[in-house]
């Protein structure tokens, strides 16, 4: 709503300087009764449900040369539920630091994959875990170090590799989860500048908005693809530098800021994959809320896009959480920290039993997309984790991911440490931990939790 400011001053035969006046209250006439009326007429309209706050639509900028479409015709099973697709994909892997490795360049061409020190990702490799068990793979991309002009062009070279890895996927029955990886931009006093990604706040929106034309250009290139692939927008969308980049505060404006902006993202995003038409319109879409993080995904103002003008009848929208969890013994450095205790089973089943209640139940199927303990030499702990873990997914109508980031030597530390398969030599760290986790993961979900 809004209230003109009314000061009574008029005459602006001398000055407009402070002439704000309307009303004519000694007369009780407006000084332009026409101005009056058509600013009453437009307080008169609906309030818009979704409103959009963007400064700009985004316009097919990119250049179409040699730009990657995908025109195969495939069989594509629109009935397919969310929870027929979690029960089928049990427990992933996630392709980590590898094309989601990037350095400052803004085209830095094929050799990023391997950036980060892991080898170049063949058939070989995704066949194997195949044989291993898995039944779903994630695919983390980083897309703003491959532009190769001013107007958000992804390299064709970059996306022809990523085509190729994913076909390697569907060829052997895999799933797939594509997303966009380290994008989210570095924090600036000014507005983001040119193919820098995103940040959720309004100063940067204009930016953002152009980056998100990559989706458009990503979406077309897997346009046809199988049932079986599904798109991630954004990996971890968050405040990059401020004390809740990880967190949530909701008496913190910078982070009620983010989320509002981000729900925005949201919607744009779901509109361009969307809109590119074919089985875009009807694949699953990964949403996700600020930092992906438990914390805000059940306290925040987060919202999923509307997606009943394509898919009335079958909700095709997941929810992506990441969960290294408990952070004591998931992630946190210190060696003491290694036993896997009744306190951090509790933690555990606290939070599914939450996400359960506030989105399963709701109809919406959710996927962590990122889990994973480091190593601490704790091979015993880390089964039952996983084994816990997993077993609470299958429990609570969910799905997760293993993040492997291929670094497994922890002689010097264990921070970071989340490798699992020696990439050159096809063989797993420790073959018993992804043994007992693959085979959690086989388990059928269950219809109606028992929380007690």
């Amino acid at each position: 709503s809004a209230f003109i400011w009314d000061n009574g001053y008029w005459d602006n035969t001398k000055t407009c300087d402070d002439i704000f006046g309307h009303l004519k209250r000694d007369e009780l006439s407006w000084e332009n009764e026409e101005l009056i009326k058509e600013y009453i007429q437009a307080g008169k309209a609906p309030l818009d449900e979704n409103p959009e706050v963007f400064a700009i639509e985004p316009v097919e900028t990119f250049e179409t040369l040699g730009m990657v479409i995908d025109h195969e015709e495939v069989e594509f099973d629109d009935k397919v539920t969310g929870k027929q697709i979690v029960e089928e994909m049990g427990f992933g892997w996630n392709l980590g630091n590898t094309f989601d490795a990037w350095n400052s360049s803004q085209n830095q061409g094929l050799d990023s994959e391997t950036c980060w020190g892991n080898p170049e990702t063949t058939e070989e490799m995704i066949y194997y875990l195949v044989k291993t068990g898995f039944k779903a793979i994630r695919i983390p991309v980083t897309w703003h170090n491959h532009l190769i002009d001013d107007k958000y062009t992804i390299d064709p070279q970059w996306m022809k590799r990523v085509k190729t890895v994913v076909d390697w996927c569907i060829k052997y029955g895999l799933y797939v989860i594509l997303n966009t990886h380290h994008d989210n931009a570095e924090p600036t006093l000014f507005p983001i500048q040119y193919g820098k990604g995103y940040y959720p706040l309004n100063k940067d929106i204009v930016e953002s908005e152009r980056f998100f034309i990559c989706l458009e250009q990503i979406a077309n290139a897997f346009n046809n693809g199988y049932d079986h692939h599904s798109s991630k927008g954004l990996n971890e969308p968050r405040i990059i530098g401020h004390q809740y980049e990880w967190g949530y505060n909701p008496e913190d404006w910078t982070c009620q800021e983010a989320c509002s902006v981000l729900n925005e993202f949201q919607r744009l995003i779901h509109k361009a994959i969307r809109e590119t038409g074919g089985n875009n319109a009807k694949r699953f879409i990964m949403v996700t809320a600020l930092s992906a993080g438990y914390d805000a995904t059940l306290n925040s103002p987060f919202e999923f896009p509307d997606d009943s003008k394509y898919n009335p009848n079958n909700n095709k929208l997941f929810l992506s959480v990441h969960m290294y969890a408990p952070y004591d013994f998931a992630m946190n450095p210190d060696m003491s920290l290694s036993k896997f205790t009744d306190q951090y089973r509790k933690e555990l089943d606290d939070k599914f039993i939450s996400l359960y209640y506030k989105y399963v139940q709701k109809g919406y199927s959710i996927v962590a997309g990122e889990m994973g303990a480091i190593n601490k030499n704790n091979t015993e702990a880390r089964t039952e984790w996983g084994k816990y873990y997993i077993g609470l997914t299958r429990r609570y109508q969910a799905s997760t991911f293993l993040w492997d980031n291929g670094y497994w030597d922890n002689t010097k530390t264990c921070d970071d440490i989340f490798g699992h398969l020696k990439r050159d030599k096809l063989t797993w760290t420790v073959p018993e931990i992804i043994a007992a986790w693959v085979n959690a993961g086989k388990a059928k979900i269950v219809d109606n939790s028992q929380t007690s």
